[in-house]
């Protein structure tokens, strides 16, 4: 993310350390890239869908629409930046 846009890795890896802890995810130990590598990004988007489409497949609308959020605002503020 940061060879992408006006940000020192440092500070972007802890941003999405961050989202990531935020969302009740953790980093695991086994994980030699940094967490704003595109494929750790792109991982954590897509267990995000996961989520959303099974909570949404047990009819919790509610839980569905909080990882839609999660979704949103971390492309938003990530990815999507670049």
């Amino acid at each position: 993310e940061s060879l992408y846009v006006s940000a020192k890795s440092e500070e972007s890896c802890l941003a999405v350390a961050e989202a990531y802890r935020a969302a009740g995810f953790g980093i695991s130990a086994s994980v030699k890239e940094p967490p704003e590598y595109i494929g750790c990004e792109m991982g954590f988007m897509l267990e995000l869908c996961r989520r959303q489409a099974e909570a949404c497949g047990t009819g919790d609308q509610v839980l569905g629409e909080s990882f839609y959020r999660l979704q949103s605002s971390f492309f938003r503020d990530h990815p999507g930046r670049w």
